[in-house]
């Protein structure tokens, strides 16, 4: 979507960089095998904002050392803002990047 909108090459890297960091942490810590994790994606002019909903019931996502993983440590440095909030019983982990 972000190639046909026109967004330039590097920008759409960083989106998806941004966007696999959040996936896999919601896959590999947010749910079990079968547990559903949705995404959803708004663009407004340049900036776009992504929330990934996964089915943990607690302990959300942290920036922590390097040595224990770096996925949110990477969303913190490179996004231009990012939260986490409970949802119904689920946990949806949210970013916003300029494109």
């Amino acid at each position: 979507m972000l190639d046909r909108l026109g967004v330039d090459p590097a920008r759409r890297q960083t989106a998806l960089l941004l966007l696999s960091e959040v996936v896999t942490n919601a896959v590999k810590h947010g749910s079990r095998a079968g547990d559903r994790i949705t995404v959803a994606w708004t663009l407004d002019r340049d900036m776009l904002k992504v929330a990934v909903v996964d089915f943990a019931s607690g302990g959300g996502p942290a920036v922590v050392q390097p040595d224990t993983g770096r996925g949110m440590l990477i969303v913190d440095e490179v996004a231009d803002c990012w939260s986490e909030r409970a949802l119904g019983g689920c946990r949806q982990v949210s970013f916003r990047v300029r494109i």
